[in-house]
């Protein structure tokens, strides 16, 4: 009877640890842990700076405690991380980390969320700015110039291209003017025109060394320059009928000095 007794017992045992482990799967499958990105995408706009973040939610864990780490990866080698205490279930939020302004920004990133062992990697794009140009072209008596204002751009740098083409559709002057910021630029030095007719200006924005901002362009703003501006043959007549005054006037006062 004992040692039948005893049997009984080790089956009952056995049968009760095997429904453990066989009930430990289903409690495990209950829990879960994901993120959500908060923006997934994005575009740099208008001197503002750019704030990522990322939630983290967990469920059916049987009291978890603990951290989550989030880590962001990005062009240039860019790290930023931000950490949270875990108290139990529930949704997780990351303050957020800010990109800086100047830079490579535009690119891809990754998201690296880990708690305990567990880790999940999510993707964000940050696109390049669109700026915007307009101009407003000049002309003050015979000299030709003309101002760009360039806006929406996420703290831009590079190079605004002036270019005046004149009424022979030759290009007659180019000025170039250094960016540093949104705002409005003048050609240095303008243009003096030589001759009657339509002129010209087309502007570019060019944005080598700036990757957060894509290149823009202005063109099509003409002033038309009236006839009291000699054409190269009246210069020229001109010039003549100078020289030939400067001889008569020399030749008069030689007449003079012998009177």
């Amino acid at each position: 009877m004992r040692t039948s007794r005893t049997l009984n017992q080790v089956l009952l045992a056995g049968s009760a640890c095997v429904a453990l482990l066989a009930a430990a799967p289903a409690a495990w499958s209950q829990a879960s842990f994901t993120t959500v990105t908060n923006p997934s995408s994005v575009s740099l706009t208008f001197q503002t700076t750019v704030l990522l973040g990322d939630t983290a939610i967990l469920s059916g864990f049987s009291n978890p405690t603990g951290a989550i780490t989030f880590t962001l990866n990005g062009p240039g080698g860019f790290v930023g991380n931000d950490t949270l205490t875990v108290n139990g279930n529930g949704t997780y939020v990351a303050p957020g980390i800010q990109l800086p302004t100047s830079g490579p920004v535009a690119g891809s990133y990754s998201w690296i969320v880990t708690f305990g062992t567990l880790s999940l990697t999510e993707p964000v794009t940050v696109s390049a700015a669109n700026p915007s140009l307009t101009t407003t072209p000049s002309l003050v008596g015979s000299t030709l110039t003309d101002s760009a204002t360039l806006f929406a751009g996420y703290f831009p740098t590079g190079s605004i291209v002036f270019t005046l083409v004149g009424p022979n559709n030759m290009v007659d002057a180019t000025d170039t003017v250094t960016v540093n910021g949104n705002g409005t630029y003048t050609t240095p030095s303008g243009f003096t025109a030589t001759m009657p007719g339509t002129y010209t200006w087309n502007v570019m924005y060019l944005t080598l060394g700036d990757p957060n901002n894509n290149p823009a362009f202005a063109g099509g703003e003409s002033v038309t320059v009236g006839s009291s501006v000699p054409e190269p043959s009246t210069w020229a007549m001109m010039l003549i009928g100078f020289a030939g005054l400067g001889f008569a006037f020399r030749q008069s006062r030689r007449k003079v000095s012998f009177a």
